[in-house]
C-alpha cells in the first residue's frame, strides 16, 4: 500500500474498523447527554439583595460624575432583572429600592449578578447579594 514501512503502522488507524473488532466499535462515545441530564430540574438560587444608600457617604460611589443614590431605581431593576422572579419588593422611597427577594436559575446566577453590580454601581449605589440558602444568611430577610 504504502512505500514507507513506517507509513504501513500509521494505515491501521484510518482504515473502518472491522466487523470483530469487539464493543468499542461500535460505542457511540460519551459524549452524548444522558436522558437524566436531559430533563434535569431547573435549580433556582433565593437570594436577597440590599442597595446601599451612599447618599451620606458620596465618596463611596464608583465612577466618575455618578450622583450618590438612596438605592437602586425600580425601573433599571426591572430591566436587569430578566428572567429571573422578583418576590418581595422595600422601598426606600418612590421607585426606589432598599430590598429585592429574588429567585434566579443557577445558571444565569453569575450574569445577573454582574450586571447588576454594574448597573447599581453606575446609578449611585451598592448591591449587596446574598444567597439565603447558605445557613448564616437566611435570618436576614424576615
Amino acid at each position: 500500500m504504502f512505500s514507507f514501512a513506517f507509513l504501513r503502522h500509521f494505515s491501521e488507524f484510518f482504515l473502518p474498523a472491522a466487523v470483530d473488532a469487539g464493543p468499542v466499535a461500535d460505542d457511540p462515545g460519551s459524549a452524548a447527554p444522558t436522558r437524566e441530564e436531559w430533563y434535569r430540574p431547573t435549580v433556582y438560587r433565593d437570594l436577597a439583595i440590599w442597595f446601599e444608600d451612599l447618599t451620606e457617604d458620596p465618596d463611596r460611589v464608583w465612577g466618575v460624575g455618578v450622583a450618590p443614590a438612596q438605592g437602586m431605581d425600580e425601573e433599571w431593576f426591572d430591566e436587569v432583572l430578566g428572567n429571573a422572579l422578583a418576590s418581595e419588593r422595600r422601598y426606600a422611597a418612590d421607585g426606589v429600592l432598599s430590598g429585592v427577594r429574588v429567585k434566579v436559575s443557577s445558571e444565569n446566577w453569575d450574569q445577573f449578578t454582574l450586571v447588576l453590580r454594574k448597573v447599581s454601581q453606575r446609578l449611585g449605589t451598592n448591591p449587596w447579594i446574598r444567597d439565603l440558602s447558605e445557613p448564616g444568611y437566611a435570618e436576614f430577610w424576615p
